[in-house]
């Protein structure tokens, strides 16, 4: 992968997917393509249940699926709940149940930030993950 900025403040990086405008320097959410990065939010409700979030104060490991998710993907999460109050959880592996399955990332809830590893997600907390999806580039 190679990134490329001409004279017209044009950035492309060749063998991936990000092409932007960059004439005042920044780059904003209208400039990365959802194949590249997407956010997405699930709520405690049938919808979120259906991909795997369904906290209950007891439950800390979840199993998300996305079907935006590939083998290549990386996702960070961010639970909160409340008004102001978050959790600490460690994202997992991306993988398949069986091949030919949406893919899913794994994640479990250890700690809260007073580090009581007996907290787990409460009822009404919202899951929010960036998916990351671009071509592996092995570290020579």
């Amino acid at each position: 992968m190679r990134i490329i900025n001409d004279a017209d403040g044009q950035l492309s990086v060749v063998g991936g997917k990000l092409n932007a405008e960059l004439s005042d320097a920044t780059v904003g959410a209208q400039q990365i393509q959802s194949t590249f990065i997407s956010h997405k939010v699930l709520l405690d409700d049938a919808t979120g249940n259906s991909h795997g979030w369904d906290p209950d104060g007891t439950k800390r490991s979840f199993a998300i699926i996305d079907n935006s998710i590939t083998a290549d993907s990386v996702v960070v999460a961010n639970v909160s709940f409340g008004t102001s109050t978050s959790m600490t959880c460690a994202v997992g592996p991306v993988g398949q149940v069986f091949e030919g399955a949406d893919f899913y990332f794994g994640l479990h809830c250890a700690v809260d930030s007073g580090f009581d590893p007996s907290i787990a997600p409460p009822n009404g907390a919202v899951i929010s993950y960036a998916i990351i999806s671009m071509p592996t580039t092995p570290v020579s």
